[in-house]
């Protein structure tokens, strides 16, 4: 066998396996967002005691909830600020599914909940993600940088998407070998 066809059954086998690293990753486990409380973009009239959000998937103990107070207009005295929580898994739920944080006595702005999933300890992928609501203020519409409905994220999205590229590319690269091995063999 020529270097040509060790070069071309090279990438092919490179493409095959990045891309069988791809579909490995893309069928783990996600926890997911199912439900809240308060609901994303709500308008309330007063601050809610607790703010909860369940997912799909059993959680770890490390994941977390976290609030930002985010002002209605930005001015110099009204800036965001992270607001201080107690974040755990919730007691009441026996399945590790919901996350709850109890925010102390909110008042009149926007708020933003952020959240970091980590799977149960038999694995999966840590998704992000985050709503607004509002206390005593309409939510405003999203708008490029901000957004208070609901945005969900997978950690390493990227590293996935380049690992498809990358897996897609060896396998031209070898089909152009291919077809170059060929024409040079006629």
């Amino acid at each position: 066998m020529s270097a040509g066809r060790y070069a071309r059954w090279a990438l092919a086998g490179l493409g095959v396996l990045l891309l069988v690293f791809w579909v490995i990753d893309s069928v783990r486990s996600r926890a997911a967002y199912v439900d809240s409380t308060p609901q994303p973009a709500a308008s309330l009239a007063a601050a809610p005691p607790v703010i909860r959000v369940a997912f799909d998937h059993a959680l770890q103990p490390a994941s977390t909830l976290s609030l930002v107070y985010l002002p209605v207009e930005a001015s110099e005295n009204d800036i965001a600020r992270d607001v201080e929580v107690v974040s755990r898994l919730a007691s009441d739920d026996v399945n590790r599914r919901t996350l709850e944080a109890i925010p102390p006595r909110l008042g009149r702005g926007l708020y933003l909940v952020r959240w970091t999933a980590y799977p149960s300890p038999g694995g999966g992928v840590i998704r992000h993600g985050s709503f607004g609501f509002g206390v005593g203020v309409a939510v405003p519409p999203d708008f490029a940088g901000r957004a208070l409905s609901l945005t969900e994220r997978d950690s390493g999205r990227r590293g996935r998407r380049s690992t498809l590229l990358c897996g897609v590319i060896l396998l031209v690269l070898a089909a152009l070998a291919s077809y170059r091995l060929s024409l040079n063999a006629q």
